[in-house]
């Protein structure tokens, strides 16, 4: 077995890594396309230091939101401090502002679902905040099974 320098290992382990990543998102992409309507949350806050920011938000300009502008993404519900910055962005991406519903705790994006004729909820979230989307997914089980 041939020795690998670390520059070349971390070429490949991070191409790698983005090829998982592509991989992912394509079938996340192919899954929000189907016909049904559908709402989503968006939490994408980073958590480290909620009272100052030091997230870097150039990434959500090369990032692919134009996939979310879809006739049957009925409501997008964007949770977190930084809220406006994907409002901006998903208006960029030609979404109609009028589907977009921005709250600053990201504990409320649940109370503006609407789960009438809606079998799936997606939520789109930063790796800080799993724990959070975790939590909102829970209280969404224990209300749904409450009201069905």
């Amino acid at each position: 077995m041939k020795n690998l320098d670390y520059n070349n290992s971390y070429i490949y382990w991070d191409t790698y890594i983005d090829k998982l990543f592509d991989e992912a998102l394509e079938e996340e992409e192919e899954k929000l396309e189907n016909k049904e309507d559908k709402e989503l949350i968006i939490l994408m806050d980073e958590l480290h230091d909620k009272y100052h920011p030091l997230e870097t938000l150039t990434w959500i300009y090369e990032a692919d939101f134009e996939f979310l502008n879809s006739p049957n993404i009925k409501k997008i519900i964007v949770g977190g401090k930084m809220y406006r910055n994907y409002k901006v962005r998903l208006k960029l991406a030609g979404i109609p502002e009028e589907k977009i519903v921005c709250v600053e705790d990201e504990a409320d994006t649940i109370k503006y679902l609407n789960m009438k004729n809606k079998d799936k909820v997606y939520i789109l979230f930063d790796v800080d905040i799993r724990g959070k989307a975790i939590e909102l997914l829970d209280k969404l089980k224990e209300e749904y099974h409450e009201n069905n």
